[in-house]
């Protein structure tokens, strides 16, 4: 599960999406994956990109995950950057790795 700024554009890759938008909108975006196989470990990576007051903002982080995992993400805008974090307080969920650095894209 991803919690997003309203307006947010999800871009996911797995085995069949190549950096493929999410066609889903709202502040509570879902995913599920079948093709996993049981036991392995596999990088979701996830890109975030969104526009809050006329600045265009970017994000992408990859989570691990295996078969069965439920993990909660919150990407938003804190201290002036945008980031993609796990929501705390989460059990026997496996890491978040940055791709990039968060950045922030200035508007034209």
């Amino acid at each position: 599960m991803l919690s997003v700024p309203a307006g947010a554009d999800v871009y996911l890759v797995n085995q069949k999406l190549v950096n493929q938008k999410m066609a889903s909108q709202g502040a509570v975006r879902r995913c599920s994956s079948t093709v996993l196989k049981e036991g392995a470990t596999f990088g979701y990576p996830i890109r975030v990109d969104v526009v809050i007051n006329g600045q265009k903002y970017s994000t992408s982080a990859k989570q691990l995950i295996r078969r069965g995992d439920v993990v909660e993400l919150v990407a938003e805008l804190k201290d002036g950057r945008f980031e993609l974090t796990q929501k705390a307080g989460q059990s026997n969920v496996l890491a978040l790795q940055p791709i990039a650095p968060e950045t922030r894209v200035a508007s034209k």
